[in-house]
């Protein structure tokens, strides 16, 4: 009798030690939610990262033309006596801009259909931003207009940014119709929303934001 108590109780005991099913299914549901907000919060980490780098490229892209132009960079077609202006050229809502010389000088990117890097083309390089990443949009103030002046859309369209030797500062300029600027502010974005901002002013002075 004595014995039979003691199994009895031991198996009461088995009992409670073990979990039920819908113990169970919580502490699944628990750490599937836990699982997706890490995975979710590594997501937007790493857009923040890969967004952070695109717009410092963006922003080196236009010290790289700033260089060029000051140094007096030139390579063929270009005569002893002709050195070009470089420049980036931007267009809303793509996820592409241009580093370009301008062959022509008339102070603004013309695409002539021919590969980059070939000696009939103003496209030095083109840079590709992929995964979604864009330029949103961009805004320039008039050229009359500094400090706290309104930062007017550009709705579509292209701005360039265009150096010359021997100035530092550059000369800002909607394409169509032709507006030069004192300012511009270029948004990127990722498709999950975050944006970066790239201003560049008519004295030569570029920020991250």
């Amino acid at each position: 009798m004595i014995k039979l108590i003691r199994k009895n109780k031991n198996s009461r005991i088995n009992a409670k030690a073990g979990f039920t099913l819908i113990e169970m299914i919580t502490v699944v549901a628990i750490f599937a939610v836990m699982a997706g907000i890490v995975l979710f919060s590594g997501s937007k980490f790493n857009d923040t990262v890969t967004l952070e780098n695109l717009t410092q490229d963006v922003a080196l892209s236009i010290r790289e033309a700033q260089v060029k132009a000051i140094s007096g960079s030139t390579t063929s077609p270009f005569g002893e006596d002709f050195t070009p202006s470089y420049g980036v050229h931007f267009t809303v809502n793509s996820n592409i801009f241009v580093h370009f010389v301008d062959l022509n000088d008339n102070d603004s990117y013309d695409e002539t259909g021919t590969s980059c890097g070939t000696p009939t083309s103003e496209c030095i390089k083109k840079i590709t931003m992929q995964n979604g990443y864009k330029i949103e949009s961009i805004c320039g103030k008039d050229i009359g207009m500094v400090g706290t002046g309104p930062c007017t859309p550009v709705v579509s369209g292209s701005v360039d940014i265009l150096f010359t030797r021997p100035f530092p500062a550059p000369k800002i300029t909607r394409v169509i119709p032709p507006i030069e600027y004192s300012e511009m502010r270029l948004v990127l974005s990722s498709d999950t929303g975050i944006k970066k901002t790239v201003i560049a002013w008519a004295t030569g002075q570029i920020s991250v934001q």
